[in-house]
């Protein structure tokens, strides 16, 4: 027999997971309009990533830029953690959730981290182990949500995207043998033009936890759609590299389409259910 769809009930609750990814992307958003600041702050231009040493107010802005990184370093994880720990208890996974947000605005305003979401998993498995009698009584209601066959575009589409994301991290490594940066090294103020390929990847390693977030959740009832639009904002990750990495910063706005194209789709696929 074959299977044309499989049955996921969503419940009410599921509906503040949203809310706690949009709120991700604002209090990331903001992390990078501060980044902004202090590069005028500090007179540090793109595409350099960080002050060199030797530069007056150095320390300054490259906390303010660390700081940012860090949070963007986590982002992933915690987009991880929410997903899989809110299967079962999305309001105990949102409010996890908003501790956590609560934790990158402390760790970026003070080097404070709360790490309360890394816990939610466990916590709720053992939750859900010790009320599983209970369970078995309550009466479930949610929204049976079908997936379809062409929500087999999006794994096709995610592995494009690892493709996309090797290639410029590729082109990053051919940019440090090219013009003698090192490792460790992250910026060379006399090399602008491995500056800007560094920036570059850098900037789609900014982007894709947010469009993973927008896909996946346009995905759930218009993936083809959604896949349309994903497949548009990849190939625009790839021409932003494209262009930034020829050595001319405004070159990347080449790429800039993407971006809005696919958060208009993706909103336009949930507003038409």
């Amino acid at each position: 027999m074959s299977v044309s769809a499989v049955r996921v009930t969503l419940q009410p609750a599921h509906g503040f997971i949203p809310l706690v990814v949009i709120g991700a992307g604002l209090v990331s958003a903001w992390a990078g309009i501060k980044v902004g600041a202090a590069r005028k702050k500090y007179n540090v231009p793109y595409p350099q990533m960080y002050a060199e040493k030797n530069e007056k107010n150095a320390k300054e802005f490259n906390c303010v830029q660390r700081a940012h990184q860090n949070v963007l370093e986590n982002t992933p994880l915690f987009y991880a953690l929410l997903a899989t720990s809110s299967i079962y208890r999305p309001k105990i996974a949102a409010a996890a959730g908003v501790v956590r947000l609560v934790g990158f605005i402390l760790y970026f305003r003070a080097g404070l981290s709360v790490r309360l979401c890394h816990v939610a998993p466990h916590f709720q498995f053992c939750l859900r182990k010790s009320n599983n009698k209970t369970e078995k009584n309550e009466k479930m209601t949610g929204i049976q949500v079908e997936l379809q066959p062409a929500h087999g575009y999006v794994p096709l589409l995610v592995v494009l995207l690892l493709f996309v994301n090797f290639w410029a991290g590729h082109k990053v490594s051919g940019a440090r043998k090219k013009y003698g940066v090192e490792y460790p090294q992250q910026s060379d103020k006399n090399a602008k033009a491995f500056n800007c390929v560094q920036r570059g990847h850098q900037n789609i390693l900014e982007n894709i936890p947010m469009f993973l977030v927008l896909f996946l959740l346009s995905a759930v009832y218009r993936p083809q759609i959604a896949a349309i639009a994903g497949l548009v904002r990849i190939i625009a990750f790839a021409v932003y590299m494209n262009g930034y990495s020829s050595g001319d910063p405004k070159k990347r706005m080449q790429g800039a389409f993407g971006m809005f194209y696919s958060i208009l789709s993706s909103l336009a696929s949930r507003a038409s259910h």
